[in-house]
């Protein structure tokens, strides 16, 4: 079916993507307006920064900048709040006024919450879209909440239909905010140092997310309806005439590394590769879900019923990057990133099926196309940031022992025992001693543990051109001396 002949009818049923931004403090109190420059002067519902997402902005930007343009208000974080965005149709005569004074014609509107910790006044962009909130003050969440329930439901309240999304975004803020207390007391009440080392690990995870973050390349999907048709016309074509078996995309969508471990097994690797599989995952699930949530783009099938284009995607049961029911967002694709990222890792320490690991990666990024849970363009965003996602973790390997201070390094390569609390303390990392050929003799944990390692090192060394005779005192070389490698 050619969905590009519902671009016609798309022009009369756009949907405006918005972003309502609660800037909260530290007493649970949000910052909100009963009054705002271009609405009307008698209508005193509460109101708070927001406005449409613009080409090219991701939701976290959009949401930074109308806090500025509307509150003259910095944003400290920026954090999505709720699962999924609020769809609200406009009604007619909200329709035809908006039309007469800001030329604006849509059928419905699309609100994604995001929420942030209030910052600095900055007063130098406020108003710059001529539509500054008036008389800000920080305000209960509570009184809020109760203030939006009644307007809600005012059958003479003509923006309770607003009110309604308005009042599901802070419903959710209020929960996380609960938690988030709840958090704090238990942690100052806790004097357990087991419960201790678990909190300074899980900061050092989030430091560590937040690091590859800044190293993979922001680019926001194209959220034109013309792009988004083209897209979905083209999932529909391959999910049409679909190369790989549903039995293969299904075992996938359960468990993408499952392909991963047969391939190794049949190379005798998949024992020793094991725990490296496993750290990837673990790493890279947290900086997948935070690039999700900040791009916030609608799954395949959910755009098209918005759009009013017939749409189905292949159901399955699978849920990788989510504990609840509710679906992740569509952009990047996490398996075409988690498989990509594992190809590359996997191919350097066994480059005899380098070309076998990729062409299995493609497979996995091409069974979300053919299921029509993933847009083209998350699959190839996904491999993009899963290449970016390896050179940084492979930046950050070489650089942990010649990077570090001289207090914490070994003379004879790697780190001492001084350093490997530290990097325990602050990134999270339970690195061990060195294991020699005489030590891996003693006990097979320890013999498989200088195998998996002499196989990294080997790969890294053979990527890097490195001749250990020429430079012994890199320190790789010193590395693979150390444990006899």
């Amino acid at each position: 079916m050619d969905l590009i002949k519902h671009a016609v009818k798309l022009k009369a049923t756009d949907v405006r993507p918005r972003v309502l931004m609660y800037l909260y403090d530290d007493q649970g109190r949000v910052l909100a307006s009963q009054a705002q420059e271009g609405h009307d002067s008698d209508q005193k519902n509460w109101k708070f920064p927001g406005g449409g997402i613009e080409a090219g902005q991701s939701i976290n930007e959009a949401a930074r900048r109308e806090a500025l343009e509307e509150a003259g208000y910095q944003a400290l974080t920026t954090h999505g709040v709720g699962s999924r965005p609020k769809l609200t149709k406009w009604p007619e005569h909200f329709r035809e006024k908006a039309k007469k004074t800001k030329g604006r014609d849509f059928k419905a509107q699309r609100t994604y919450f995001r929420a942030g910790k209030i910052g600095d006044q900055q007063r130098d962009l406020l108003g710059a879209d001529n539509d500054a909130l008036k008389g800000l003050d920080m305000v209960p969440i509570a009184t809020l909440i109760k203030d939006l329930e009644a307007s809600s439901s005012d059958s003479d309240n003509p923006y309770a239909i607003f009110d309604v999304a308005k009042l599901k975004g802070l419903r959710a803020l209020k929960e996380r905010l609960e938690k988030t207390s709840s958090a704090v007391e238990l942690a100052t009440l806790a004097l357990d140092s087991a419960f201790i080392d678990h909190m300074q690990s899980k900061l050092a995870e989030e430091e560590s997310t937040s690091r590859a973050l800044k190293a993979i390349p922001m680019d926001p999907p194209l959220m034109s309806s013309k792009s988004l048709l083209k897209e979905l016309s083209h999932l529909s074509n391959m999910m049409s005439k679909p190369t790989l078996s549903l039995e293969f995309a299904e075992e996938v969508d359960r468990d993408l590394t499952a392909p991963f471990r047969r391939l190794l097994e049949t190379i005798g690797k998949a024992d020793e590769a094991d725990p490296v599989i496993n750290k990837l995952v673990r790493i890279s699930t947290p900086v997948i879900l935070k690039l999700k949530e900040s791009f916030g783009r609608l799954r395949p099938e959910d755009q098209a019923a918005e759009m009013g284009v017939p749409f189905t995607a292949v159901n399955s049961e699978g849920q990788m990057y989510s504990d609840t029911e509710e679906k992740t967002p569509s952009y990047p694709s996490g398996h075409s990133m988690q498989s990509k990222l594992l190809s590359l890792a996997l191919g350097q320490m066994y480059p005899e099926i380098k070309d076998m690991l990729e062409d299995l990666a493609a497979a996995i990024g091409k069974s979300r196309l053919e299921m029509g849970v993933h847009f083209p363009s998350d699959h190839e965003y996904g491999c993009r940031a899963a290449e970016a996602l390896f050179d940084h973790m492979d930046e950050m390997g070489s650089e942990k022992t010649s990077g570090v201070k001289k207090k914490y390094q070994d003379p004879k390569g790697g780190l001492n025992r001084k350093g490997r609390a530290h990097f325990k303390r602050t990134e999270g990392a339970n690195l061990k001693r060195p294991v020699s050929k005489k030590q891996a003799k003693k006990s097979p944990k320890s013999a498989k543990r200088r195998k998996s390692f002499c196989a990294r090192m080997g790969g890294m060394k053979k990527k890097h051109n490195i001749d250990c005779s020429k430079t012994p005192d890199k320190s790789i070389c010193k590395a693979l001396r150390k444990w006899d490698c």
